[in-house]
């Protein structure tokens, strides 16, 4: 055990009878395995005993304390003196330095060889002075997670990479392409470049990232992950920026990309896997002042299809898209920036009207859900199979439904247009911030209004807000003056409280957990297909909408933020103020008659 302890793991079990089954232990005894530091993992691996078990009876025999690494962070000072590598390969932290003594959390304390090292590299390390290790016990889990979190994803494969000095080597190690389609993501038996990469990867997909940005700086290197679409910087080792330039490179070997073009965007694509999961990646990487910045985007092929009921449509909201979907031609745009869950709504309502007696085909770019009993199509510039040529082709095998990943020019939107108006239901997305823009924006692609009138049903604006923990989320009390200064007037059932985020470990102290839909649905009525043909301004035509009984994004927020569902600070990142400006728009009392008052929808103070 300990130094200076005679006392093995078997002894310690053998006298604590109600622990494990003695027999068992007498006979590791006599096969003199019980000094083995490999017992202790073996115990639990086995499930002879739990780790918390374990943990308890050691501390009490050897008189080690248990250390509370969640709420007692490491000092900067006691990190320092142990190196990552050791930290990382032994499962050990240091967490204080209390005057002679360097207290150091240790899971096994079998492990002979993990106490000695400790001891040398403190002499090393302060140049002979006595600093000695006082030990205590934590979960295995634990003390990984303090290591990821102190020194930084990748700490091991930081300090492998310092000690390497042969730049030639791992040069040749990065030229070997790889040839399989897919690549299985491991951390073990790898050298240390791929296992940072590979490292970085795992992290993305286990904290269900959908973007990693990799971001060289003048001394620095700076990785993010895109989580519920906010950015959060991943620590990583102050050490990683002199490879930044390696790290590059092994992303571009396995897209397949031109390692030594260094001067031009490329853009290229990973086939994954992790967690017996299959993974989409889309790799950019883009020449900076301070050398390439990559981005991942990470797709999973097993991701499951929402529902129209899990997406955050309201109930008197729900009955509209059901309506939209079932009509036999006319297009549906949905509009958004990018990250705006566009996409996903698509595939919902393709979800909902998939059946037998109906052909749908896509055409994507790239194809984010697999869907049975739906012809997938994707786009591909090197032989010049766009979504215009697609298009094309589409309409030979006579479609009832077609989704258009994305209209992105004139010739895309004039053969969508005219499709509907031959008797196929389109689905497709626009880059417009609210649902008024999209006429503008089709207009200036060179359609002309009479068409753009006549075949469009609807146009649904949609953004994505975070849904607040329900575990750690507090109570507020409602502001008037603020939700008048915001452009929200609370509405004739008065709430006395709203919502906030707090923290907690479930949501991983950011407060919030998943996100959820708001929704801006502009449907085109006969007064709106008229506004649509004199080419007035947007701001009339989205007058008209709310006039009519159209909520604004803001106001859809509103009512997510009385169920407290999201945050009042989310509504407003996400969303514009409303303005209604221009000849065309009607008063405002008008508009508030329209409206249902038992429904409490927000209204608009401007």
């Amino acid at each position: 055990m300990i130094v200076g302890d005679q006392l093995s793991l078997v002894d310690i079990l053998v006298a604590t009878p109600s622990i494990v089954d003695q027999q068992r232990l007498r006979e590791m005894r006599k096969t003199g395995t019980g000094d083995s530091p490999d017992l202790f993992t073996d115990l639990i691996a086995e499930g002879v005993v739990s780790e918390q078990r374990l943990l308890e009876i050691l501390s009490e025999k050897l008189e080690l304390p248990q250390a509370d690494l969640l709420n007692c962070p490491p000092s900067e000072e006691a990190l320092a003196l142990i190196p990552v590598e050791l930290a990382a390969h032994r499962n050990c932290i240091p967490i204080r330095i209390e005057g002679d003594h360097l207290e150091v959390a240790i899971n096994n304390p079998t492990d002979h060889q993990l106490i000695d090292d400790v001891r040398l590299v403190l002499l090393a390390r302060h140049n002979g002075r006595a600093l000695d290790p006082k030990f205590c016990l934590a979960p295995k889990e634990e003390i990984l997670q303090a290591i990821k979190a102190y020194y930084g994803v990748g700490a091991e494969a930081a300090e492998r990479l310092a000690i390497q000095v042969q730049t030639a080597e791992l040069q040749e190690e990065l030229a070997a392409v790889e040839q399989e389609d897919l690549i299985d993501i491991t951390i073990d038996g790898e050298s240390s470049v791929v296992q940072f990469v590979n490292l970085l990867l795992l992290e993305g997909v286990e904290n269900q990232a959908t973007d990693i940005h990799i971001e060289p700086f003048e001394g620095r290197l700076r990785i993010r992950q895109r989580i519920d679409g906010m950015l959060y910087e991943v620590p990583i080792p102050a050490a990683m920026a002199d490879f930044s330039v390696n790290i590059t490179s092994r992303i571009k070997v396995m897209a397949q990309l031109d390692i030594a073009e260094k001067r031009l965007p490329q853009d290229g694509r990973i086939k994954v896997r992790a967690h017996h999961q299959d993974y989409d990646l889309r790799i950019s990487v883009l020449p900076s002042a301070h050398g390439e910045a990559v981005n991942i985007r990470i797709l999973s092929q097993h991701m499951r299809v929402l529902s129209l009921d899990q997406l955050g449509l309201d109930l008197d909201d729900k009955p509209q898209v059901e309506d939209l979907i079932e009509r036999p031609n006319g297009v549906i745009l949905v509009t958004g920036p990018t990250g705006s869950g566009k996409t996903t709504f698509l595939y919902a309502c393709l979800s909902r009207v998939n059946a037998m007696d109906r052909k749908i085909l896509t055409i994507e770019d790239p194809i984010e859900y697999r869907m049975d009993g739906i012809i997938q199509m994707q786009t591909l510039a090197k032989i010049d199979f766009s979504f215009a040529r697609a298009l094309r082709s589409m309409l030979r095998h006579d479609p009832d439904i077609m989704m258009i990943g994305e209209i992105r020019d004139a010739e895309t939107a004039q053969i969508t247009v005219r499709s509907a108006l031959t008797g196929h239901l389109v689905l497709s997305t626009l880059h417009t911030n609210d649902a008024a823009g999209a006429v503008a924006r089709l207009v200036d692609m060179g359609m002309e209004p009479f068409l753009v009138a006549s075949s469009l049903l609807s146009i649904l604006a949609i953004r994505l807000v975070r849904v607040l923990c329900p575990h750690c989320r507090k109570p507020v009390a409602v502001d008037p003056a603020l939700l008048q200064q915001v452009g929200i007037a609370e509405c004739d059932c008065r709430v006395e409280q709203i919502y906030e985020p707090s923290g907690c470990d479930k949501c991983r102290h950011t407060g919030f957990a998943g996100r959820t839909g708001i929704f801006e649905i502009l449907r085109v009525t006969e007064p709106i297909r008229n506004l649509i043909q004199r080419r007035v301004t947007t701001g009339t035509m989205k007058a008209e909408a709310v006039a009519t009984g159209m909520r604004t994004l803001r106001q859809d927020g509103w009512r997510k933020v009385q169920a407290g569902v999201t945050s009042l600070g989310e509504v407003l990142r996400v969303s514009h103020a409303d303005e209604f400006v221009g000849s065309g728009a009607r008063p405002r009392k008008k508009m508030l008659k329209s409206q249902d008052s038992s429904k409490c929808p927000a209204r608009n103070s401007h």
